[in-house]
């Protein structure tokens, strides 16, 4: 029976870049212990939240991006209401729709909300 070991590999000096360290292989599991090992000590403080909204754009700029989030939103809905009410037909209802939909895909979904949710699953990525 063949054991297969997986190694990392320093490729600086194959990019004919300077390293110390030369052409060095280090076992996988044992790099990939360690850095499991850290992942897994990662803590967020509890007003991690706060500083990181601080960090991000302005308030006004969200608010912004949200107003016209739920502006498409409701302008996909109209036009819903519009096809079942027989006002439209469906090729206008299918044009505008995706039109609607695609400025809608185009719009950030809200940083403070993107932010949570990765913040969130920080601590238990290594389950992950």
């Amino acid at each position: 029976m063949r054991i297969i070991r997986f190694c990392y590999r320093e490729e600086n000096t194959s990019r004919g870049l300077d390293c110390p360290n030369g052409r060095v292989y280090q076992r996988a599991d044992v790099l990939d212990e360690q850095v499991c090992a850290i992942v897994g000590d990662l803590r967020l403080p509890d007003s991690w939240r706060e500083l990181v909204s601080g960090y991000l754009g302005s308030g006004e700029e969200r608010k912004k991006e949200s107003n016209e989030r739920r502006r498409l939103e409701e302008k996909l809905r109209r036009i819903r209401v519009q096809y079942r009410e027989g006002d439209i037909d469906r090729r206008e209802y299918q044009q505008e729709s995706a039109l609607t939909k695609a400025a809608l895909d185009t719009t950030r979904v809200s940083v403070d909300d993107e932010v949570v949710r990765y913040g969130d699953h920080i601590e238990g990525l290594l389950e992950a």
